[in-house]
C-alpha cells in the first residue's frame, strides 16, 4: 500500500506540473505568483549610457500616458520621477526591453514611471522609443509581449499577463494601434516570434488555453496589401517614403555618439508601405569634435548619475604604481580618458587635476633600530636579578612576577618572540591574506586580458572555456503531457508542458486598406483578405 501511495503521489505531482505552462522559460500565469508590492524591499532604478558606460543618466519619462493623462513629475528631480524598465532579471514576470539592429532607433520595454521599478501588474505599462532610448512614449497600459517586423515597419504585441484573444499592431511606430481577434477562446500568450532578422511581415504566436491545450497562430500581414516604399536615395524629399535620422545622447549641439555622426535612412513614420526583406539601409558617417561626453573618468575619479564632471574619489582608489615616490603637497593626474572606441577629433581636451599627496609611510629602517634598542633594554631589565656570581636569583613570589617558575631560557625567548612578531607585522609587506598565511605572491603570467592563457598560467582551464559552455547547452524539448508515461513524470526539467492539440477556432479576416485613407481597417466583410 505504501508503494502504491508513493506512486500516486508522484503521479499527482506530475499532473500538477502539467498544469503549469513554461512561459519564456518561466512559470506561466496559470501557476505564477506575482510578487506583493507591500513586501518588495528592493529599490531598482534604470539608467542608460550612450557612451559605453562613460556617463549614466535616468530615462526621461513621457509627458502623458497612452490615455492622455499627464504624469505627475512636475517639480521632481530625475531621481524622484523617471522611467524604469524591466530587464532580463524580470524575465519570469515581464518582457524585458528589446531592440534589433535592423529596426534602427526602435526600443520597447515594460515598466513604470516613478521613483523606482515596480512589480505590481496594475502599475506596469508598455513603452516605446523611436530615437534609441532618448525619449519615450507609453504604447499601452499593461504588460505586453512584442515583436518587430519589416525593419520596424510593423510592430505587433499581445497581453503578457492575462488570457486574451486579441492582437494589437501598429504600422506607424506606435502613433496609432489597431487590434483584431484571432480566436473565440482566450488563451495565454507564451511568445510572438518571427525570422531572426525581423525583416519579414509574418509572425508565429503560440500559447496555452485554460485546459492545457497548446495553440499556435500564423499571422501574415501581407494581407494589408501595402505597396513597396520608394525614394530611398531621395530621403527627406516630399516624394520619398524615407527620412534621415542620426542618433544622439541629447547632450551635444549636433547629433553625435562616440565621436561620430551616423546618419541612417529609415521609413517615414506616416508612410504606409513595406520596406521589404531585401531592404538595404544607407548609412553615412562623419567625425565630430570632442566634448566632455566623449571622455570617461580615469582611475581614482568618479561621476554621479546625470553628471559629466569627474571628481577625485580618494587615494585609496588609486593603485600604488600611480602614486609618486616623491611628493610635496599635491601632484597632478589626469581625471579623464577617452571612451574606448570613441573617434572624436580636436575639440574639448581634459586638463590635469591636482590631488593631495599620500601621507608619508613610517621609516621602517629607523623603526627596526628603535625596536632593537627596546628589546635589548627589556632583556637587561629581565636579567637584572642575576647575582654577581652569574647565578640567577629567580625566587620572586608569584605576586611580584608572572614568571616566578620560568626558566632563564624562557625569559630570554619572550622578548625575542616579541621582536619577531613586530618585524613581521611592520617590516614584511609581501604577505598573504590572514586566512591564507602560506599564500605567496607571483608575477602576472601573460596578458591580463588573455582569456585563453589559463587561470593557473599553465594553459589549463581558461575563461573562454566557460564563455563557450553555453554553446553546448541542450536545446529545449517539448513535453506532451497527454501522451507521456506518468511513471516518469517526476523528471521533467527543461520541458515545455502542455497538450499538443491544434486550435480549432475560426480564423478571422482582416481587410486591406481602403482607398479613402490609411487610418481605417475593416475587420469584417465579404471581400476580406486572409490575415492568418
Amino acid at each position: 500500500n505504501s508503494k502504491s501511495k508513493g506512486q500516486d503521489d508522484l503521479e499527482s505531482e506530475a499532473a500538477a506540473g502539467a498544469e503549469l505552462d513554461t512561459k519564456h522559460g518561466r512559470g506561466g500565469m496559470l501557476g505564477k505568483q506575482m510578487p506583493k508590492g507591500s513586501k518588495e524591499e528592493r529599490t531598482i532604478r534604470t539608467v542608460a549610457s550612450f557612451d559605453k558606460g562613460g556617463a549614466w543618466n535616468y530615462l526621461k519619462p513621457p509627458r502623458v500616458n497612452s490615455l492622455g493623462k499627464t504624469y505627475d513629475c512636475s517639480g521632481k528631480s530625475a531621481e524622484e520621477c523617471s522611467l524604469h524598465l524591466h530587464g532580463t532579471t524580470s524575465w519570469d514576470l515581464f518582457a524585458p526591453f528589446y531592440s534589433s539592429e535592423t529596426c534602427v532607433g526602435i526600443i520597447m520595454g515594460t515598466g513604470n514611471v516613478g521613483a523606482s521599478l515596480r512589480f505590481e501588474p496594475d502599475e506596469t505599462s508598455t513603452f516605446l522609443s523611436r530615437d534609441g532610448g532618448l525619449t519615450w512614449m507609453e504604447a499601452h497600459q499593461g504588460a505586453f509581449i512584442y515583436e518587430f517586423g519589416d525593419h520596424g515597419g510593423i510592430i505587433i504585441m499581445a497581453d503578457d499577463l492575462k488570457m486574451t484573444s486579441m492582437v494589437l499592431f501598429t504600422w506607424n511606430e506606435g502613433q496609432s494601434w489597431y487590434d483584431f481577434k484571432v480566436s473565440s477562446v482566450p488563451f495565454e500568450v507564451d511568445n510572438i516570434i518571427t525570422e531572426p532578422n525581423v525583416t519579414a511581415t509574418t509572425f508565429i504566436m503560440f500559447g496555452t488555453r485554460a485546459g492545457g491545450e497548446g495553440v499556435l497562430y500564423y499571422l501574415n500581414f501581407d494581407a494589408l496589401q501595402f505597396p513597396a516604399c520608394k525614394g530611398v536615395w531621395a530621403a527627406d524629399s516630399v516624394s520619398s517614403d524615407y527620412e534621415t535620422w542620426a542618433p544622439s545622447d541629447g547632450s551635444s549641439a549636433e547629433p553625435c555618439m562616440l565621436g561620430q555622426q551616423l546618419t541612417y535612412t529609415r521609413r517615414k513614420r506616416t508612410s504606409q508601405c513595406w520596406n521589404g526583406e531585401k531592404f538595404e539601409r544607407p548609412v553615412r558617417q562623419k567625425a565630430c569634435a570632442c566634448t566632455q561626453s566623449d571622455f570617461m573618468c580615469d582611475i581614482g575619479f568618479t561621476r554621479s548619475v546625470g553628471a559629466t564632471e569627474c571628481v577625485f574619489g580618494g587615494l585609496e582608489m588609486m593603485p600604488q604604481s600611480m602614486l609618486p615616490s616623491a611628493c610635496d603637497g599635491t601632484f597632478q593626474v589626469s581625471a579623464y580618458r577617452k571612451v574606448a572606441g570613441d573617434s572624436c577629433e580636436n575639440g574639448w581636451a581634459p586638463t590635469p587635476s591636482d590631488v593631495p599627496c599620500p601621507s608619508k609611510p613610517m621609516d621602517t629602517s629607523n623603526f627596526k633600530y628603535i625596536v632593537g634598542v627596546l628589546v635589548v633594554a627589556g632583556v637587561l631589565w629581565m636579567l637584572r636579578g642575576y647575582g654577581g656570581k652569574g647565578v640567577p636569583s629567580f625566587e620572586m613570589s608569584a605576586t611580584k612576577s608572572m614568571c616566578a617558575d620560568c626558566s632563564p631560557m624562557v625569559v630570554v625567548q619572550m622578548p625575542l618572540l616579541l621582536l619577531a612578531w613586530l618585524y613581521e607585522r611592520f617590516c614584511v609587506t609581501n604577505r598573504g591574506f590572514d586566512s591564507n598565511p602560506g599564500l605567496k605572491y607571483g608575477s602576472v603570467k601573460g596578458d591580463d586580458f588573455d582569456f585563453d592563457a589559463g587561470f593557473d598560467g599553465d594553459g589549463g582551464t581558461s575563461l573562454t572555456d566557460f564563455i563557450a559552455e553555453a554553446d553546448y547547452d541542450d536545446t529545449p524539448k517539448v513535453y506532451d503531457g497527454a501522451a507521456a508515461d506518468r511513471s516518469s513524470g517526476h523528471d521533467r526539467g527543461g520541458y515545455v508542458s502542455a497538450g499538443l492539440s491544434e486550435a480549432r477556432s475560426s480564423v478571422p479576416k482582416l481587410a486591406g486598406p481602403p482607398g479613402g485613407g490609411p487610418q481605417v481597417f475593416d475587420l469584417g466583410g465579404g471581400d476580406d483578405a486572409d490575415l492568418l
